[in-house]
C-alpha cells in the first residue's frame, strides 16, 4: 500500500477556484479530536492523523489545519486557486496555532522549492504567489504538528536514538596514535542530524568512546552496550539494533539532559523475528517514556532500502519484510502524533515513486542498499531541519559575532592581503589563504576568489566561483580548493591541554553537479574532527547533493591535548569527471574554546 504523506498538493491544471471560508480554531489538535470523535479520540482509527472518515480526500490533520469538518464531506476545507499575469495565487486558512505550515512549489513533482513558512496570520487567510515559469506549476502545502518551543542556547541539546544509520551519522576521526575505534565510522556518509544541525540552533555533540574496541562491538544485538554506546555524547545509535534494543537505551538518552530526542529506528525493525505488533509496542513505549520525561520527541519513519527482492541477498529485503516496514510506518504516522510526538516522514523523502516495487529508495540516496549516501542524508536532513527550525526559535546556540572570543584574528574576513595560489585567482581576506591543493595539468579546476561588503560593519563576504572542465576520472575524481586562516599557536593563544575547541564557519553553496564534498576540518594533532565530511564518496555513484544550501559548518569539539598548533580549514572537493561551475560564499568564521563535551552529555 502506498503512503500519501500529510501534504496537500494544489495543481493549477487540477483545481478550480473555490470560495474561501474561515474556521473557528481549537486550542489544540487533541481537543479538536475530542470535539469531533469523542472520548475515544486517542484510540479511534477514524480519529488518526491520516484517516479520512468523511471520504472527501482530505486527511484529518489537514482538516484541522484548514478549518474543515472531518465528518462532513460537504465542508471540505475551502481553497482558492487562480492565476493572473503568469502567477499562480493560492489561498488557504491557517486555522491552528500549533502547526507549522510550509508551502513548496515544483514544475515536475520531483524537485520542490520552499516558497513560504507560516504565511499570513493564524485565524486569517494566507496567500502564497508562485510565478508560472514553465508549462505547469504545482504547489504543495505541508503541515507539521509543533511541540513546545525551544530557545537556542549553549544548553539546548538534541540527542539521537536508533541503529547503525544513527550510530554512523557523524564524522569524527581520531588518528592511530590515540587508537582508532572509529574506523568503521569513516565508511559512512554524514547522517541527517549533521545536515539538520547546520542551522546552528542546537547542540549535537559526538564524543568517541576511545575505550571501545572491535571486540566489544561484536555483540551488536544484546545488552553489552545498552548503557555504554559506541559514542558518548548525543549519539545513541547502535548497529544492527531492533526497536526492542533501542528501547533499552532510552534511560541513557534521558540522562544526557537533551531536551529534544530524535528517534530513528532503521530497517532492522520488522524482521522475521520481530512482528509489527512487537515493534510498534517497543517504539510506542520509548516515545511515551521520552515524552513523559518532558522532552520533545521527533520520530522518523523507517527509511526504504535500495532493493526489494523475492530471494534477497546482502541488504536486500523480501516483499514481506518491506510490507512489515510499510505497516509500521503507517502506524507511526497515524498513532504517534496523538501521543505528542512529531513525525518526520523521511521515508516519503527517500522512496522512489517510479519504482515498480514500492519501498525501494531513490537512486543514489543509499551507498550500500541501507546506509545513507550523501544525497540521502541530505534529503532526510532537510526534513529534520525543517521540523527542528519550527520548534526552535531563530538564532544560534553560540554567539556568532566573530570579534568575540575568537582564536583567529580575522573571522570577519576583512582586508585583501591574503594569499591566493594553486590555480586560484583574485583576492583573499587578510590572514587567509586559498589554493588548489591537487592541481593537475589535465581537467583543471579553477577558482576565482573575490570579496564584497558583508552584512555587518567591517565584515566582508568571501565569494569563490569554481569551474571544472570535466572529462576526468570518475573514481579518483576530485581536486580540492582549500580556504584556511593562519594556524593558531597553542602557547601564544594561552590554551591549556585540558581545553576543547570547535571550528564554526557560516557559508552558502549554490546548486551544482560538480560538488564532490564540502567540509570544515579542525586539527589539533593527533586529533582531527570534520563536519559534513565523507571519505567514501566516489562522487559518481554517491554524489553530493546538487541543491543549494547553507548554514554553519560546526566541527565536533577537539581536545587541545599535546597539540602545539590548531589548524582550521574549509575543503571544497570539486569533481573533475563532470563539467560545471558553482559558487561558495563564506560569511564569517569562529575558532572557539568550548566546554568539555563529557560535561555536556
Amino acid at each position: 500500500m502506498r503512503h500519501r504523506p500529510t501534504v496537500l498538493r494544489l495543481a493549477l491544471s487540477a483545481l478550480a477556484a473555490a470560495s474561501f471560508v474561515h474556521a473557528a480554531g481549537f486550542p489544540s489538535l487533541v481537543q479538536w479530536r475530542e470535539h469531533h470523535f469523542g472520548l475515544n479520540s486517542t484510540t479511534s482509527v477514524e480519529a488518526s492523523t491520516n484517516a479520512d472518515p468523511d471520504g472527501d480526500g482530505v486527511p484529518n490533520l489537514l482538516e484541522y489545519a484548514l478549518g474543515g469538518d472531518p465528518l462532513s464531506a460537504n465542508s471540505a476545507p475551502a481553497l482558492s486557486v487562480e492565476t493572473s499575469g503568469g502567477v499562480l495565487h493560492a489561498s488557504f486558512a491557517r486555522a491552528a496555532d500549533d502547526l507549522a505550515y510550509v508551502v513548496q512549489s515544483s514544475n515536475d513533482l520531483t524537485q520542490w522549492t520552499e516558497l513560504a513558512r507560516d504565511p499570513g496570520e493564524v485565524g486569517a487567510a494566507a496567500q502564497v504567489d508562485a510565478p508560472i515559469d514553465g508549462n505547469r506549476k504545482f504547489l504543495r502545502l505541508e503541515v507539521v504538528p509543533l511541540s513546545v518551543r525551544h530557545t537556542p542556547s549553549p544548553s539546548l541539546k538534541v540527542a539521537t536514538l536508533g541503529d547503525s544509520k544513527t550510530q554512523y551519522a557523524g564524522f569524527v576521526q581520531f588518528l592511530a596514535t590515540e587508537g582508532n575505534p572509529l574506523s568503521r565510522v569513516e565508511l559512512q556518509a554524514d547522517g541527517p542530524i549533521v545536515w539538520a544541525r547546520r542551522g546552528g540552533r542546537f547542540r549535537h555533540v559526538l564524543v568517541p568512546d576511545r575505550e571501545a574496541t572491535a571486540a566489544n562491538l561484536v555483540p551488536a544485538y544484546g545488552d553489552a552496550l545498552a548503557a555504554d554506546p559506541f559514542f558518548r555524547g548525543a549519539n545513541f545509535g547502535f548497529a544492527g539494533d531492533t526497536a526492542t534494543g533501542v528501547l533499552k537505551r532510552v534511560d541513557a538518552v534521558l540522562a544526557t539532559g537533551a531536551q529534544i530526542v530524535v528517534y530513528a529506528a532503521g530497517t532492522n525493525v520488522g524482521t522475521t523475528d520481530s512482528s509489527v505488533a512487537a515493534t510498534t509496542a517497543a517504539i510506542g513505549e520509548a516515545v511515551d517514556r521520552i515524552i513523559a520525561a518532558g522532552r520533545t520527541c521527533i520520530v522518523c519513519t523507517i527509511d526504504p532500502r535500495a532493493t526489494v527482492a523475492s530471494n534477497p541477498t546482502g541488504y536486500q529485503l523480501t516483499p514481506a519484510h518491506m510490507q512489515r516496514i510499510l505497516d509500521i510506518n503507517t502506524w507511526i504516522r497515524s498513532e504517534l502524533p496523538a501521543r505528542g510526538a512529531i513525525v518526520a516522514d523521511t521515508f516519503a523523502d527517500l522512496v522512489d515513486p517510479d519504482n515498480p516495487v514500492y519501498g525501494n529508495a531513490l537512486p543514489l540516496t543509499l551507498r550500500d542498499g541501507v546506509h545513507f549516501a550523501p544525497r540521502g542524508a541530505f534529503l532526510a536532513g532537510e526534513r529534520l531541519r525543517g521540523i527542528l527550525e519550527q520548534i526552535i526559535a531563530p538564532g544560534t546556540w553560540f554567539d556568532p559575532d566573530p570579534s568575540k572570543n575568537n582564536l583567529i584574528p580575522n573571522g570577519a574576513l576583512a582586508g585583501t592581503a591574503g594569499v591566493v595560489g594553486g590555480s586560484c585567482t583574485g583576492q583573499a581576506p587578510t590572514g587567509w589563504s586559498i589554493l588548489n591543493t591537487t592541481p593537475g595539468e589535465n581537467n583543471p579546476v579553477t577558482a576565482a576568489s573575490s570579496l564584497a561588503p558583508g552584512s555587518e560593519p567591517g565584515s566582508q563576504l568571501w565569494m569563490v566561483d569554481i569551474t571544472s572542465a570535466g572529462g576526468g576520472s570518475s573514481t579518483s575524481n576530485t581536486q580540492t580548493i582549500r580556504l584556511y586562516p593562519t594556524a593558531v599557536n597553542v602557547a601564544s593563544a594561552g590554551l591549556a591541554p585540558t581545553q576543547w575547541v570547535s571550528w564554526f564557519v557560516e557559508y552558502e553553496v549554490s546548486s551544482s553537479e560538480i560538488a564532490g564534498s564540502l567540509q570544515a576540518t579542525l586539527t589539533a594533532a593527533p586529533a582531527t574532527a570534520k563536519d559534513l565530511g565523507n571519505t567514501i564518496n566516489n562522487r559518481a555513484t554517491e554524489p553530493w547533493p546538487t541543491r543549494a544550501y547553507g548554514g554553519w559548518f560546526e566541527t565536533t569539539p577537539v581536545p587541545v591535548g599535546t597539540a602545539t598548533t590548531l589548524v582550521p580549514r574549509v575543503d571544497l572537493d570539486i569533481r573533475i569527471d563532470v563539467p560545471g561551475s558553482m559558487q561558495v560564499r563564506i560569511k564569517r568564521a569562529l575558532l572557539r574554546v568550548v566546554e568539555n563535551p563529557d560535561d555536556l552529555f
